[in-house]
């Protein structure tokens, strides 16, 4: 950990929980990554994805990620601007799929193997301006404004936790194979259209809708597909019995093939 006046710099290593690394910022009086809180996975996952939640996201706070470079055979640091970041996505998550070494498309994981992420946090006791409308009610704060960081962190967690998304053995309606689909990114002239009161956030040149106004839509996706029960939101799978990951994947290519209908569609211009 490198500290600055003001500001620290921490490099955890890829294998890290995330949700343990957000904590541990919080112990150490640190913040910008509270609102972050609960989500599954390692912190090396954080950057390919640019995971996100409540109104921030990991691309916020990275500054750089430690690589190995498959290509080169190099291990490599990766600047904001060559990660490419974009709403739940980035360079290393594009990369799949694209010509590696011999021509052979990278795959299952992309050119770059991750090894730790550098974060530039704020030292305070205060969180990262709170941005999303449901958690700026619970905290009774208007958005924009800057909360108590660990408040942020157990409201976070409580809002997680109401709708399924904190893991709990005992409770099934926890089990998930994760948040399976994205928010629709939007035309400025499209969203521009929508009633005022509709949350949106910048998505790497085109602002979305919040999760929870088109909550209702990806479930259109799973029909057909084992009914989806449980108190979750719509943009995660629960899985109510043992299932693999082949099992998943099926069920994903499944509804990429079925695509949204045409009334769905429209929102999705």
């Amino acid at each position: 950990m490198r500290v600055l006046p003001g500001r620290c710099s921490c490099a955890p290593g890829a294998g890290t929980v995330w949700d343990e690394f957000v904590s541990w910022t919080l112990a150490q009086g640190l913040s910008g990554v509270e609102a972050l809180s609960g989500i599954p996975g390692t912190v090396g996952a954080s950057p390919v994805q640019n995971v996100g939640a409540y109104g921030h996201e990991v691309a916020e706070t990275i500054s750089s990620v430690e690589a190995y470079d498959r290509l080169t055979g190099t291990v490599v640091r990766l600047a904001p601007a060559e990660l490419g970041f974009a709403y739940r996505s980035s360079a290393i998550k594009r990369s799949v799929g694209e010509a590696g070494l011999n021509g052979r498309p990278w795959g299952p994981t992309g050119r770059w193997v991750v090894l730790s992420v550098d974060f530039r946090l704020e030292r305070s006791p205060l969180s990262a301006p709170v941005m999303y409308s449901e958690l700026a009610r619970r905290l009774g704060v208007e958005a924009g404004e800057r909360a108590d960081a660990s408040l942020v962190r157990s409201t976070v967690l409580e809002l997680r936790r109401g709708k399924g998304m904190v893991l709990d053995p005992a409770d099934h309606d926890t089990w998930s194979a994760g948040s399976f689909f994205t928010n629709p990114i939007l035309p400025e002239a499209v969203a521009a259209s929508l009633p005022e009161g509709a949350p949106r956030f910048g998505a790497g040149g085109g602002p979305r809708q919040d999760e929870r106004r088109l909550a209702h839509r990806p479930r259109g996706l799973l029909q057909g597909l084992p009914p989806a029960r449980g108190r979750g939101p719509a943009a995660s799978v629960p899985v109510h019995e043992a299932r693999t990951g082949p099992d998943e994947q099926g069920r994903r290519e499944r509804c990429r093939h079925r695509g949204p209908g045409p009334r769905r569609a429209r929102a999705r211009v």
